[in-house]
């Protein structure tokens, strides 16, 4: 895990349907494979997950997948790659792939972002909101570049924020 990382992120609306929260969910572990990791752990909140907690993916995926069958309302998913030793899903990830109300981030190490892959990842996750902007930017972990994606802050607070790319 190095401390910059690379983003791409896509702000507008997201449909909360449950057959859409399910595909994304399996289209989410694809570009995490695709970057050459496994998914390890899961993030979800929603009427039957309610803890807040990271989830190891071998053991709540059943249960996730059950719950969007059932209609159950979800309100984000984050879907981890995260090392065996890591202390905090917040920080420590490799890849982190997240859909919540508003936007749709990818963060990975910048050592992993290939540029050959970009456009079938931008493929994906455009498939799962209706898009106002998107953006490729480098910015520093300690930054949270979630942050910036959920649009929580101005982007002059982020010090280390380098827009790489706008996308249309």
């Amino acid at each position: 895990m190095e401390n910059t990382t690379i983003s791409i992120t896509f702000n507008g609306e997201i449909d909360n349907d449950n057959v859409r929260w399910m595909q994304w969910y399996n289209d989410a572990k694809k570009i995490v494979r695709l970057l050459g990791y496994e998914p390890t752990h899961v993030g979800i909140s929603g009427t039957a997950f309610k803890s807040g907690k990271v989830l190891s993916v071998s053991k709540s995926e059943k249960k996730i997948l059950k719950s969007l069958e059932n209609g159950d309302s979800v309100y984000y998913i984050s879907l981890f790659a995260l090392p065996k030793d890591y202390k905090s899903a917040s920080f420590d990830y490799d890849v982190l792939v997240a859909r919540d109300d508003g936007y749709i981030t990818l963060v990975m190490n910048k050592n992993t972002f290939n540029s050959e892959q970009e456009d079938e990842i931008i493929s994906i996750l455009k498939k799962y909101i209706s898009a106002h902007s998107g953006e490729i930017y480098e910015m520093d972990r300690d930054e949270v570049p979630l942050f910036y994606a959920a649009k929580d802050n101005p982007p002059n607070m982020f010090k280390t924020l380098k827009i790489l790319r706008v996308i249309n």
